[in-house]
């Protein structure tokens, strides 16, 4: 006799908005793109965002906690200076 095992429901504890990034260079070196990170939950939830290229990439606020329900704004930087000189280092 064999017996099925249900897998538990996976549940979606945060959603970024918009889903996509989208960055643009500007004439400072330095383009931004503004995110919301929203708690699709009933509960508070913690948050930490890693990058691969730290140098690169710059994310604030990096951790945090979000209330209930409620949503937070995070700002992605993208340093062109960096990814020129990674490019001309073929990395």
């Amino acid at each position: 006799m064999s017996r099925r095992v249900s897998s538990p429901k996976k549940i979606q504890h945060l959603r970024i908005s918009p889903e996509h990034i989208e960055f643009l260079y500007d004439s400072m070196g330095i383009s931004q793109a503004k995110n919301s990170l929203i708690n699709c939950t009933r509960n508070w939830v913690a948050f930490k965002i890693k990058t691969n290229e730290p140098n690169l990439y710059i994310v604030q606020p990096n951790q945090g906690k979000i209330p209930p329900s409620e949503s937070i704004s995070i700002l992605i930087s993208v340093d062109w200076g960096e990814v020129k000189v990674l490019i001309k280092n073929n990395i």
